[in-house]
């Protein structure tokens, strides 16, 4: 008897990571044929150091988007994650100016990230505003920082250690950007299966009144969602200083939609509580890959902002025609 439930049990589970594993394979095959194309439309032959050079521009979309994710799966959005990349840029390019260290900097500018998620997860876990309403105003609050510490002037203060790192090739166009995007990739993956807190998130996702009947400590971790989510923008303003050498104020800006994009794109409902970063990543690659693809076509940049919004619109009619469909079923039964 006990058998006969244990597989009845098992089913829906297998039935469900099968479907994610299609899903996955799907998105590999059309990333694999948006970035081939590429080479058949230019005439070019492929290379590793062709693969590595289009990594190196999607690790910091890659590195955005797994905190973006994390917020996602516990049915939030952080809105202030372009500003927080460009405020941490210019404090570290600022810092770089008067000569600091780059171990400082990289304490100073990661602690400063984390001090923004945690900000905002307050307010969003215990004065219960809405994420998206209290990460735009976040987003705002840093904008007019960075405004008035650049006075609109590009800063320009950087570290040789950190331009080599995101930029000096390895072997075959490799660079440590691409390693640390890699890197946090694995960790992300880890924590989501197999630690405490990322079951706990999955479970806050699907249903916050039984995560917290079930004993999660739901302030707690939406605390560290968004504190995770803000340092990893952080991490990634710090790696677009030493990739590109300055930090404008609209710096962070084409990392947000893109990054919220690759998000649902890579499978993670907005709804919560479904998704992985396996499927994200294969997302970046794909946007990026696109982005290539738009550049072959001489396509504007503003023609690639409208097919973000496209993609992005597309992504939540779905999301909201299978919800719906979903509460159908319910109330029927």
């Amino acid at each position: 008897m006990k058998t006969n439930e244990n597989i009845s049990l098992t089913r829906p589970v297998f039935s469900q990571r099968l479907q994610n594993t299609k899903k996955l394979l799907v998105l590999i095959v059309v990333a694999i044929l948006l970035y081939m194309s590429t080479f058949v439309l230019t005439s070019s032959v492929f290379s590793p150091r062709a693969l590595f050079s289009l990594l190196k521009i999607a690790s910091f979309l890659g590195i955005v988007a797994a905190g973006q994710m994390f917020t996602f799966l516990i049915g939030g959005i952080d809105m202030s994650v372009g500003n927080v990349i460009t405020f941490t840029g210019i404090i570290g390019s600022v810092l770089f100016a008067y000569g600091m260290p780059l171990i400082s900097v990289l304490l100073i500018t990661l602690l400063l990230g984390c001090l923004i998620g945690a900000v905002n997860g307050f307010f969003i876990s215990i004065i219960r505003i809405h994420p998206m309403v209290m990460t735009l105003a976040m987003g705002s609050i840093l904008k007019g920082m960075s405004l008035i510490i650049t006075r609109g002037v590009t800063k320009s203060g950087n570290n040789q250690s950190l331009m080599d790192f995101a930029n000096k090739n390895i072997g075959y166009g490799l660079t440590g950007s691409v390693l640390l995007w890699v890197v946090i990739g694995i960790a992300v993956t880890l924590i989501l299966h197999c630690l405490l807190f990322g079951r706990n998130m999955y479970l806050l996702g699907s249903n916050p009144e039984v995560a917290h009947l079930s004993g999660v400590h739901v302030v707690q971790v939406k605390m560290f969602v968004y504190m995770i989510c803000s340092t990893l923008a952080a991490v990634t303003g710090i790696m677009v200083l030493g990739y590109t050498r300055t930090t404008a104020l609209a710096a962070g800006d084409r990392y947000l939609l893109p990054g919220v994009a690759a998000v649902l794109l890579g499978g993670v409902s907005p709804l919560g509580g479904k998704g992985g970063y396996g499927g994200v990543a294969v997302g970046v690659f794909i946007l990026i890959a696109l982005e290539n693809l738009l550049m072959v076509f001489r396509m504007t940049s503003a023609d690639k902002e409208i097919l973000e919004g496209v993609i992005l619109l597309i992504f939540i009619i779905a999301y909201n025609i299978q919800f719906s469909a979903k509460h159908h079923r319910l109330q029927k039964v």
